[in-house]
């Protein structure tokens, strides 16, 4: 690692030799996203689709600058992605988005076209597969966990009070009513607190020569700019909601409901979900 002095005197050099020399080389996206470990492959691909990157590579020639290969979001329209076309009537939405193709570092991504569930419909089998572990008594797994941390709201608190009543529905009535704020609220949370941790990670000590703090800046302002458009859909959501004042309030206000007749079995449960409602 070079020392902060070091890169101050690089990133401020007439050099171009040594000036260049700090650029960070690869996929610059990817590699804000490989400090996170619990993100898939998968979803850095559709992230990298979602916000765009650039890729650096190495000069052909002695003395030459580095190569700087501009990749653009290729995902436009954020509510077809996260709620699906049509108001979410189709079961798979076709997606053009990067693919890496295997590739540890992603440096040659493609664009492909796939047949994708919309990422509602994934937040819907990711609460459905928690649900269903609440019932058994099953653990959940650090994907679980990573998800229930990355979202706002109650999500686990809520499943465990539909779960007081067995077999009564609850559960996925829930689910059904508050997937699409929750697939909003999971993405834009992500993107708040983890991608621009990422980004930031970025930023040499010493600072960036000025193409690279463009570049940056760039990819800074695509991220803002989908967390804007996906808080306009969360919105808009929450508008259609008028009876519910929050998802807290409805979840407490079931509760209290189920709690009179709750087993004890159930209500160590409730008690033990409270350690998860706070993540």
């Amino acid at each position: 690692t070079q020392a902060p002095g070091v890169m101050n005197t690089a990133a401020a050099s007439t050099d171009p030799t040594q000036r260049e020399a700090q650029m960070i080389r690869g996929n610059v996206m990817w590699e804000a996203m490989s400090k996170i470990s619990t993100i898939s492959t998968d979803e850095k691909e559709f992230v990298m689709s979602l916000v765009g990157t650039y890729i650096v590579r190495n000069a052909t020639t002695v003395g030459a600058n580095p190569a700087v290969e501009d990749k653009a979001p290729t995902i436009t329209s954020v509510r077809d992605f996260m709620l699906g076309e049509n108001g979410g009537t189709a079961a798979l939405i076709p997606i053009p988005v990067y693919y890496c193709n295997g590739d540890a570092e992603c440096l040659n991504p493609v664009v492909v076209n796939r047949q994708v569930k919309p990422f509602s419909s994934l937040v819907e089998d990711r609460l459905r597969s928690l649900s269903n572990k609440i019932k058994t008594r099953t653990a959940p797994t650090t994907q679980d966990l990573g998800f229930i941390n990355q979202t706002s709201l109650p999500v686990y608190k809520m499943l465990a009070v539909a779960n007081s009543r067995p077999d009564s529905g609850i559960d996925e009535s829930l689910i059904l009513t508050y997937k699409d704020l929750i697939a909003l609220d999971y993405a834009e949370t992500f993107l708040r607190r983890t991608l621009r941790v990422g980004l930031l990670a970025l930023n040499a000590p010493g600072g960036r020569n000025s193409l690279e703090a463009d570049k940056l800046a760039t990819l800074s302002e695509n991220v803002k700019r989908a967390i804007t458009d996906i808080s306009i859909e969360k919105n808009a959501i929450l508008t259609q909601l008028p009876a519910i004042q929050s998802v807290s309030t409805h979840i407490q206000n079931l509760e209290r409901q189920l709690w009179s007749d709750a087993p004890a079995s159930v209500k160590t449960a409730l008690d033990y979900s409270r350690l998860y409602s706070r993540r």
